[in-house]
């Protein structure tokens, strides 16, 4: 397994990795650093710069460079042991597109980065490096927040048939490295029912919903359980990014899938995934 995880000056860089080591058993981990200099490393003002001050500017660049190398190969000493090659990648630019273009070129099955705690609006407001790394990266990718814990309890929220293929097909191809209780949860949005609510047969509607869905996620569990799953499936009833963040408070990973929106197209119509990557507290995988 390829991962890529994006590494900064904060702790979090520090629990993301260690996260990821105990979640996967990766073949190939790249550190990646990216240095924001700012315009002065860009055209035309590096051009314009005298010789004397530009010198300066790039012996500066070359300190700041070593100091994150030697960083990088601290974090790469922590994981040595587990992790049979570890590379770095430093380079300087917008941090979103160095992951990015390292996550390309590496042809990562994953891609890890940490979490301030923005809210939704100011991630967006901000352009945070995760928020653009979870729109554009190519691959799956783990939202880490907070400190380094062990993971349980797996929750695996499915809409349809499509992501929820896409979510089985990832987990069977990339189990975790420990044995894992999985609950993959379907919500049946309340709204569906408003029309039926006071009406003759409302409970009928409501247990014939109910059953749909129960049909539905009994089979994935079925397919994932195994060596490394202990699935089973559950259906509640509400608003989806509700009941999920509710079912979310009792695990410790949170698995979904993007629904293949692109750009502008995501942003203006929003993404029951990217809404919860900031509604819950824990992790949270999204598969694409």
């Amino acid at each position: 397994m390829n991962i890529v995880v994006a590494a900064d000056w904060r702790d979090q860089s520090r629990s993301a990795l260690q996260e990821v080591v105990d979640l996967y058993r990766p073949d190939v981990l790249t550190l990646v650093h990216a240095m924001s200099i700012g315009p002065l490393d860009s055209y035309p003002l590096a051009p314009l710069m005298d010789k004397e001050p530009y010198q300066e500017f790039e012996r500066a660049k070359q300190r700041l460079i070593d100091k994150v190398g030697k960083q990088l190969q601290q974090l790469a000493a922590d994981v040595q042991e587990q992790v049979p090659s570890v590379k770095q990648v430093i380079e300087a630019g917008n941090p979103a597109s160095v992951i990015l273009q390292a996550t390309e070129s590496t042809a990562a099955d994953l891609v890890v980065i940490g979490n301030r705690g923005l809210s939704q609006f100011a991630e967006f407001a901000m352009g945070s490096v995760s928020h653009l790394v979870l729109l554009h990266a190519p691959c799956a990718t783990l939202v880490v927040k907070g400190a380094q814990k062990t993971t349980q309890r797996v929750v695996v929220a499915v809409k349809g048939p499509d992501d929820a293929e896409r979510i089985k097909t990832w987990l069977l191809a990339h189990p975790f490295k420990h044995p894992m209780e999985l609950v993959v949860l379907n919500v049946v949005p309340s709204a569906f029912f408003a029309p039926f609510q006071g009406q003759a047969g409302f409970d009928a509607w409501t247990q014939a919903a109910t059953a749909t869905a129960q049909r539905f996620v009994d089979p994935i569990a079925a397919a994932l359980n195994g060596p490394h799953y202990v699935a089973t499936g559950r259906v509640a009833i509400g608003d989806a990014a509700d009941m999920v963040a509710r079912e979310v408070g009792l695990s410790d990973l949170l698995v979904v899938s993007t629904h293949g929106r692109t750009g502008v197209h995501r942003l203006l119509f929003g993404s029951v995934s990217h809404s919860l990557v900031h509604r819950v507290s824990g992790s949270v995988l999204v598969v694409r």
